[in-house]
C-alpha cells in the first residue's frame, strides 16, 4: 500500500475531475443498488460546492486523492427539523474512498480528522446520513460508534435515509 498524506482539501492542489470520478468509484457498490445517492453521479461542479460546504480533508497515495470527506458546522437557525439542525450536531458527508483503498484504514483516519474539527467546533455530537437500504453501511458506523437517531425523506433521492450520530 502506497504511503497516504492526509490534509485539508486545497483546490490549487486537487483535481476535482479526478475527486468526483473517485467518488464515483466509492459509490458504485450503492448505484448498483439503484442507490441515486448525489455521489454516485454528480458533476465536478457540484463536488467542487459540496467540498466548500465546510472543511474538507483528502487523502492522497502518488498524487492522487483517493479519500475525501466534508464536515459542516452545527446549524444555529431554526427550526429544528431533523438531528442535523440541533445547534449541538455538526455532520459530515460526501465521505468516499476509491475502492482500491477501502478496508485499509483510510476511512476511519478520515472520520477521525472531521470528528476532532466537529469537536473543534464546539459540537457535542457529530452525524450522518445514509440510505436505509445500504445495511453494510450502516453496519459499518454502528462498529464505529455510531447510532440511529432519526429517520428522514430528503427528497430527490429514491430512498429514505437514516441519520445516525456519535457522541463527541
Amino acid at each position: 500500500m502506497a504511503d497516504i498524506e492526509y490534509r485539508g482539501f486545497d483546490p490549487e492542489l486537487d483535481d476535482v475531475v479526478q475527486i468526483t470520478e473517485m467518488l464515483h468509484r466509492a459509490y458504485k457498490r450503492l448505484k448498483d443498488m439503484n442507490l441515486l445517492f448525489n455521489a454516485t453521479h454528480q458533476p465536478p461542479e457540484r463536488t467542487l460546492r459540496r467540498l466548500v460546504l465546510g472543511s474538507s480533508y483528502v487523502a492522497v497515495a502518488d498524487g492522487k486523492v483517493v479519500g475525501t470527506v466534508t464536515v459542516c458546522p452545527p446549524k444555529l437557525e431554526e427550526p429544528v427539523e431533523t438531528f442535523f439542525d440541533r445547534e449541538d450536531v455538526a455532520h459530515f458527508e460526501q465521505f468516499g474512498v476509491d475502492p482500491d483503498f477501502q478496508e485499509h484504514g483510510v476511512g476511519r483516519k478520515l472520520l477521525g480528522l472531521v470528528e476532532e474539527e466537529a469537536r473543534q467546533m464546539g459540537a457535542k455530537f457529530i452525524a450522518l446520513d445514509t440510505a436505509e437500504p445500504a445495511l453494510h453501511l450502516i453496519k459499518m458506523y454502528e462498529r464505529w460508534g455510531y447510532r440511529i437517531v432519526d429517520l428522514v425523506d430528503w427528497g430527490g433521492v429514491n430512498y429514505l435515509s437514516v441519520i445516525m450520530a456519535k457522541k463527541l
